[in-house]
């Protein structure tokens, strides 16, 4: 996914790995928000995330890394990866 992410892909970075993905801008914001503050001084609103949303996404993360990604139904074979060992 962060290959394609470098490359401008979005497409394909959101078919590797479509949860983390979605967390991207979050991380994004997170490094502005610091390099903000510590190089020009400016504090940015903070993104307040609560502990139960996280909690939500650390889940979903894991069922949808290990179980969402294999299973063979149409429906979620977007998602499948084929093995991409030479």
């Amino acid at each position: 996914m962060t290959w394609y992410l470098l490359h401008g892909n979005l497409l394909d970075a959101a078919r590797m790995h479509l949860v983390a993905f979605i967390a991207v801008p979050v991380g994004v914001y997170g490094y502005l928000w610091w390099a903000a503050g510590w190089i020009l001084g400016v504090r940015l609103p903070m993104v307040r995330i609560t502990k139960w949303t996280g909690i939500g996404y650390a889940v979903f993360f894991a069922v949808y890394s290990t179980v969402l990604r294999n299973l063979p139904w149409p429906a979620l074979h977007w998602f499948h990866i084929d093995d991409l060992t030479p």
